[in-house]
């Protein structure tokens, strides 16, 4: 349970943040893909989203690392805060905790852990993001297809009116009852993403019991994971 204590926090830090970038870049994709039904764009979008989709995230994260990080130099690599800042983690949320904090140095840590959750973020949000960006598409064309669209039309209704005021919030009705499907998938790409960029979560220490044979540590980490996206669960249904 300690264990846990410890390592939980990041996963969850790391996983919000995925999935709030995969949501804010997925969404508003599908909805120009489907708002410009095919045409070129459209094209686009779901030729980049199926490429994104099939690349293993395991290469991924080894070619982002390659790219940004040793080719470019500009972001860490590895682990979520440098050595040179020491911060009490009273959360393990680190970026609440540094905010929270008293120390001199706050900002700066603040913009080192968030240079050095960038790339293990980006790379978990990449799988969620295409499959957003289909769902989305999906259901603007469907909506745009019902009959108090065509109604809003008839009425002289400017597009931009009829998909900011009824379309994209129905279209959202559907997208949030997936997004508990899809945090269950994101967690598990979470796992590999931490053991690459040497991310101090859940999913690196649950692998590292895998190995060691600890079958202790795999039930509780299995049992806790297991209960985090049923509870992602409860709360998409409420909302």
């Amino acid at each position: 349970s300690e264990e846990i204590l410890q390592f939980l926090p990041a996963t969850v830090e790391l996983s919000i943040v995925a999935l709030l970038i995969a949501m804010c870049t997925g969404i508003p994709l599908g909805f120009l893909a489907a708002i410009r039904h095919k045409r070129v764009t459209d094209h686009f979008i779901l030729s980049v989203s199926m490429l994104g989709y099939s690349i293993p995230v395991f290469w991924l994260g080894l070619l982002a690392i390659l790219l940004f990080s040793i080719n470019l130099g500009w972001l860490p690599s590895a682990g979520q805060l440098s050595l040179a800042y020491d911060i009490e983690r009273p959360t393990g949320i680190l970026l609440i905790d540094i905010l929270s904090s008293d120390s001199s140095y706050k900002w700066q840590a603040f913009a080192d852990a968030g240079q050095h959750l960038i790339l293990p973020a980006l790379v978990v949000a990449t799988a969620p993001a295409t499959i957003f960006v289909r769902l989305a598409r999906t259901s603007m064309l469907e909506v745009m297809e019902t009959s108090y669209i065509k109604a809003a039309k008839a009425k002289g209704l400017s597009f931009i009116s009829i998909i900011f005021k009824h379309a994209i919030r129905n279209a959202m009705v559907k997208i949030i009852r997936q997004v508990g499907l899809q945090f269950a998938n994101l967690i598990t790409i979470a796992m590999i993403t931490e053991v690459i960029f040497d991310w101090p979560g859940i999913g690196r220490w649950l692998i590292e019991s895998i190995y060691q044979r600890d079958f202790t540590a795999i039930q509780a980490g299995l049992l806790v994971l297991s209960t985090f996206i049923f509870i992602i669960h409860i709360v998409t249904d409420i909302i």
